[in-house]
């Protein structure tokens, strides 16, 4: 899944490559690491027409799990621009979304988006009055891998059929989906370490959702955060 991603952000850049020469950018890299903390989130799923159950309501407090792997990660591929103001920016936020077993109504054995809840945002960037700090404003789509398991008739939790949706051929795996919205407000602060390598710190304020099949219904699923990370960067 990783390597598949790359290759998609490695496009991006090939087909941006000729705009970006043009327009005297600086081009840079950032990887970072955290974890989030999440909303409480009400839930329904609606069933088919022929499903068995009733729509299903619950609360759900979504956790991140951000150390534990895949882990809780922001990639991001952008340019600035002289005099190194102005960025734009493709960033692949890896969220994660889980609903611990035991808070879960019982027609539900598992719910779980990840790996993952993704979020593909387009990213404007600008320095604060103190140029140590960055503020960034994002807005994108959501690939999201739902692992939501109701119990069926006997008894037995199922999964969506993965052909509900269709599938994404050539690049992904069975189960993952494209849609939805997703916003964020950042600010971040960088240490130089030389000219062209710093680290960074983020703190991230998050909103999207996302409809995904489920077994014989469908569910909405929201997410508001707040996001802390630490990385590295690169160029720029």
């Amino acid at each position: 899944m990783f390597t598949r991603l790359i290759t998609i952000a490695r496009c991006v850049l090939v087909a941006a490559g000729g705009w970006v020469a043009t327009a005297n950018a600086d081009p840079y890299v950032s990887l970072s690491y955290g974890n989030a903390l999440n909303a409480t989130e009400t839930i329904t799923i609606e069933p088919d027409e022929d499903a068995h159950y009733e729509p299903i309501t619950f609360e759900a407090d979504f956790e991140s799990r951000g150390l534990k792997l895949p882990p809780f990660y922001s990639f991001k591929l952008g340019w600035s621009y002289e005099p190194r103001q102005w960025r734009w920016e493709v960033e692949l936020l890896h969220q994660k979304l889980h609903v611990p077993d035991e808070d879960l109504p019982p027609q539900l054995e598992h719910f779980e988006v990840t790996h993952g809840f993704n979020l593909f945002l387009f990213n404007l960037s600008h320095p604060l009055p103190n140029h140590d700090l960055r503020a960034r404003l994002g807005v994108g789509t959501i690939l999201a891998h739902p692992d939501i398991y109701i119990y069926d008739e006997n008894g037995d939790p199922q999964l969506a059929d993965p052909d509900k949706f269709g599938e994404i051929p050539g690049f992904l795996d069975d189960r993952y989906f494209f849609g939805g919205y997703a916003l964020q407000g950042a600010v971040q602060k960088h240490w130089a370490l030389s000219p062209r390598n710093g680290l960074v710190a983020e703190l991230k304020l998050m909103h999207a959702k996302t409809r995904l099949p489920v077994y014989r219904g469908e569910v909405d699923v929201p997410n508001t955060a707040i996001a802390f990370l630490l990385g590295y960067e690169f160029g720029g």
